[in-house]
């Protein structure tokens, strides 16, 4: 069997035998003994070594202590602007509701008919833009036939109701008709959607003066609308002697794509006639 003593063993022993008589034994002041000095010019190497080894651990460990400091700061501001951006976004959507709302309830105050806010919870997707849904139904009174607007104008008129939905048939689409008047000179006729997105104002006498920029606004006949609620300014007036009546093209006043917020129209249709 191999001896568990060997030189390398013998060697360590010596030398921490050396450190440990160096530590216990100070003497007094004045310079080092002969043993002194040869222990420690024997243990300085070993001493630097573990010394030095011992910082570049320490270093090391300091270093990750500080990036895993450094890490979670990061996330920790990361979350803060996150939250931040959040808040902003929640207050610029409240500030902008809020405008929509004000707006809608100075419309309402012009009108001395009852009225439901609604908002609109889907717009049909199709490139003609022609249906949208609301949250009210005929558990909050409404029912087909109603006219439905915004602060902007008119939007359309309901067609179908559920308890606590509705259907409106928005005014681009081809079954829309709207009585209408050209604000500037009077002329009359009907405002019916193209489906793409414009409207035309049919049956206007070639004699009637018509021209792009005027203002068409809700006639009252037919009793879905009130009189001078606006539908839309002309972009197009053809003067053509040929045709019995103009050919009026009018641009709806109202963003149907970005709707929000709508007032329904609940007053007798006889009432809304007479205003």
């Amino acid at each position: 069997m191999r001896r568990l003593t060997s030189r390398p063993y013998l060697g360590l022993v010596i030398l921490i035998a050396l450190v440990v008589l160096l530590l216990l034994y100070t003497g007094g002041p004045g310079e080092m003994t002969l043993a002194e000095k040869a222990v420690v010019e024997a243990t300085g190497p070993f001493q630097r070594l573990i010394n030095s080894t011992s910082d570049f651990v320490l270093g090391v460990w300091d270093r990750y202590i500080h990036l895993v400091q450094l890490k979670d700061e990061n996330q920790r501001l990361k979350e803060e602007l996150a939250g931040t951006e959040e808040d902003k976004s929640r207050l610029k959507e409240l500030e902008m509701a809020n405008d929509r709302l004000r707006r809608l309830l100075d419309f309402k105050s012009r009108y001395p008919f009852a009225t439901v806010p609604a908002e609109v919870m889907a717009i049909d997707p199709s490139a003609w833009i022609r249906t949208a849904v609301i949250n009210k139904g005929s558990d909050q009174g409404i029912r087909p036939g109603v006219g439905v607007v915004s602060a902007a104008g008119v939007v359309g008129r309901v067609v179908k109701v559920s308890s606590n939905y509705s259907k409106v048939l928005l005014i681009t689409d081809p079954n829309s008709a709207v009585g209408g008047v050209v604000q500037r000179t009077r002329a009359r006729g009907l405002v019916v959607g193209s489906g793409g997105g414009e409207l035309e104002l049919k049956y206007v006498e070639q004699t009637l003066n018509v021209e792009k920029g005027d203002l068409v606004v809700t006639s009252a006949l037919g009793g879905i609308f009130p009189k001078g609620i606006i539908i839309g300014r002309v972009v197009e007036a053809d003067k053509r002697r040929a045709r019995l009546f103009k050919r009026v093209k009018v641009e709806p006043r109202v963003d149907l794509a970005r709707l929000e917020e709508v007032l329904v129209f609940m007053g007798n249709p006889k009432e809304l006639e007479g205003f």
